[in-house]
């Protein structure tokens, strides 16, 4: 199947407009031509933005990515560690209140005094 073709396939399979969907993924996804080449003839990166883009142009409540492919993302754990990595900048959620940082070493610290907090109150 080609790029193309695999759209249309997937939007019948989720209930979605098949040429709604193959305008967005063939405008966001910046294949031009292996659009409508096989798949097979796709590299990994091309295989990745087609999945992508097929993907952000059905309606999902969430939506899970496994290998970012773009330089800005969320990230969402506990896990001060994965934090530091990934992170540049840092948000915290308590009491239903989002706190935005710059820093994420100042989203870190709040995480732990709030943690702190928790189990003396």
């Amino acid at each position: 199947m080609t790029g193309a073709q695999n759209t249309r396939f997937i939007a019948r399979f989720y209930g979605v407009d098949t040429d709604e969907l193959l305008d967005y993924v063939k405008d966001f996804s910046e294949l031009g031509t292996y659009f409508y080449t096989s798949l097979r003839s796709y590299s990994a990166g091309k295989r990745s933005r087609l999945t992508f883009w097929v993907s952000f142009g059905i309606p999902f409540d969430t939506y899970l990515v496994d290998e970012v492919a773009c330089a800005c993302a969320i990230a969402v754990t506990h896990s001060t560690a994965q934090l530091r990595k990934l992170c540049q900048a840092g948000a915290v959620l308590e009491n239903g209140k989002l706190t935005y940082f710059d820093d994420v070493e100042d989203a870190v610290h709040q995480h732990q005094f709030n943690m702190i907090s928790d189990e003396d109150g």
